[in-house]
């Protein structure tokens, strides 16, 4: 009655995904394969699950390593001089505003690879550590800064993501 399941990261609101990864804890073992297609049997159409993977017990669960996202923009204008910046420095700070205050997160120590691929899209891989993280929004705002930035981003799609 009360499933266990657990998605290795959440998304963050507003984000599609095109990959999800996600802990399923079952009361007796079941065929990888059977159980598949059990599952997308049941998903509505444009839904599959693409792979399942046991994990026996007192195994390490898969940790995230690296999340690709593919972020649309709305009219903004890209200045390479600001990405060259950001690729060029060793420390590149950004102001998070939560509920406990304000905190300064280094995005250069989060962003493993950006590229622009199109006038109005971004593609970013992120990292992950310990400690505070930043969204992909977050990261783009800093380092393409806009005076109209809650408005220029349309569309943030999680492309992949690879574990450890």
């Amino acid at each position: 009655p009360m499933p266990r399941v657990s998605f290795i990261c959440a998304l963050p609101v507003g984000t599609e995904s095109q990959q999800e990864t996600l802990d399923l804890q079952l009361t007796e073992s079941a065929d990888t394969v059977y159980l598949r297609q059990c599952i997308n049997r049941q998903l509505p159409q444009g839904l599959e699950v693409t792979a399942v993977k046991e994990i026996p017990p007192g195994m390490k669960k898969a940790r995230l390593r690296e999340t690709h996202f593919r972020i649309t923009l709305n009219g903004a204008e890209l200045k390479a001089e600001d990405l060259k910046k950001f690729l060029e420095s060793e420390y590149f700070p950004i102001l998070k505003v939560t509920k406990k205050g304000e905190h300064s997160i280094d995005a250069k120590s989060l962003v493993k690879a950006i590229s622009v691929i199109a006038s109005d899209k971004i593609e970013i891989a992120l990292g992950y550590t310990e400690g505070p993280q930043l969204k992909p929004e977050e990261i783009i705002n800093g380092i393409f800064p806009s005076e109209n930035t809650g408005c220029r981003i349309v569309r943030i799609l999680k492309i992949k993501q690879e574990l450890e």
